[in-house]
């Protein structure tokens, strides 16, 4: 994975992972805290695939101690980087993310990409997640 400077201010981390043979795209990692609901949180990623993905999961788990909920939606994508900015809709794209409640935070792993390079990075992307210290 390759380490980006943020493209927004929510983000804390970035990092682009690289297409898998055959994609035009990276993929892209990202790493945040942010307010809300857990389920507010994933209805809004669900909205990013026109609220219906053609397949998804849920998924509790617990990390360090913490309960923490992993999503895998795939189907077309409304990428936008950041909340007021314009979107581009891309088909066949996957979404890998947790949301880790820490304290009165919630803390945000979330990938995208096409499904192929998320499909060839799934594996360290779930080793990721399940690598993160909550104190």
């Amino acid at each position: 994975w390759n380490r980006k400077a943020p493209s927004s201010s929510f983000v804390e981390a970035e990092f682009a992972l690289p297409a898998a043979e055959g994609d035009e795209n990276d993929g892209r990692l990202t790493v945040s805290i942010a307010g809300g609901s857990i389920e507010a949180n994933i209805d809004r990623w669900k909205g990013q695939f026109g609220g219906t993905p053609e397949a998804e999961s849920q998924e509790e788990i617990e990390i360090d101690g913490v309960p923490a909920t992993i999503v895998d939606f795939t189907g077309e994508f409304d990428d936008r980087r950041g909340p007021f900015a314009p979107g581009e809709k891309r088909a066949g794209y996957r979404m890998i993310a947790a949301i880790i409640p820490v304290g009165s935070e919630l803390h945000f792993v979330k990938a995208v990409g096409p499904k192929n390079t998320m499909a060839a990075h799934a594996e360290a992307i779930d080793a990721f997640i399940k690598s993160a210290k909550t104190n």
